[in-house]
């Protein structure tokens, strides 16, 4: 008996092709770099390595920069084939090596919210820095205990957000007392001020600032557990055993 064999004829299979039909936004049009002056032109070195290759500034967009200052330059040509991108410069930061020049670069490399809009500022400034003695009727009077309450934060820092206190009692186990400023009590929810803290999520603690959550009149005013100073808060008293619970 004559064997046949069956011969199968295999198409390849054509992989999906894409086309970009149009740009519709550029991810970065302001960057962060170290301007580098000459005579009739200058060019700026990204911070961000990724960028590639540095950007070409015309004399008419140096903006009184200086070689070697950090600047941030805002693209006006991108890049095309063999050509670099184009640039202006939009804002002098400082000199490369001069102190705190690292902190903001960084600030403006990653567009963090150094500033607070107008609107938030104003509702912070409206904010009395001091408790309504009114309001107090309503919570749970701390104050002139004899207890020692102390905050948790470190001695340089200017917002002191929590405090606790420790009591032992006369059956060997412990009160722990746990405040956290209540900020809810002047952060209105849908208020301008809740918004940007919505936006922002934490204050952003840098090696030599912080950029808060709040404007400084809440951070390091009115929501700051400052020492001598009567302040509300939001707080859990627990008491604790020497039981452990297995797991």
């Amino acid at each position: 008996m004559k064997k046949r064999t069956k011969f199968l004829k295999l198409e390849k299979k054509r992989k999906a092709e894409e086309k970009i039909l149009n740009f519709i936004e550029r991810a970065k049009p302001e960057i962060v770099g170290l301007f580098q002056k000459s005579r009739n032109f200058g060019f700026v070195v990204p911070d961000d390595k990724k960028l590639g290759s540095d950007i070409f500034i015309p004399k008419s967009g140096f903006k009184n920069a200086k070689n070697n200052d950090k600047v941030v330059v805002k693209i006006t040509k991108y890049p095309q084939q063999n050509r670099k991108a184009e640039g202006k410069i939009v804002e002098v930061l400082g000199r490369a090596n001069e102190a705190g020049i690292d902190m903001l670069s960084l600030i403006k490399e990653y567009d963090l919210p150094y500033e607070f809009p107008e609107e938030v500022v104003r509702e912070a400034k409206e904010i009395p820095q001091e408790i309504d003695q009114n309001d107090i009727k309503s919570r749970v009077d701390l104050r002139d205990k004899g207890l020692h309450i102390f905050t948790i934060d470190g001695e340089d820092a200017k917002d002191l957000d929590d405090a606790v206190c420790v009591k032992k009692l006369d059956n060997g186990n412990y009160i722990l007392d746990v405040h956290i400023a209540d900020v809810s009590h002047y952060v209105k929810e849908g208020s301008e001020l809740d918004k940007e803290a919505i936006l922002r999520g934490t204050s952003i603690y840098m090696l030599d600032r912080v950029i808060p959550m709040l404007p400084v009149e809440l951070s390091n005013g009115i929501c700051s557990l400052n020492m001598g100073q009567d302040r509300f808060a939001l707080s859990c008293t627990m008491e604790i055993n020497n039981e452990r619970k297995s797991s």
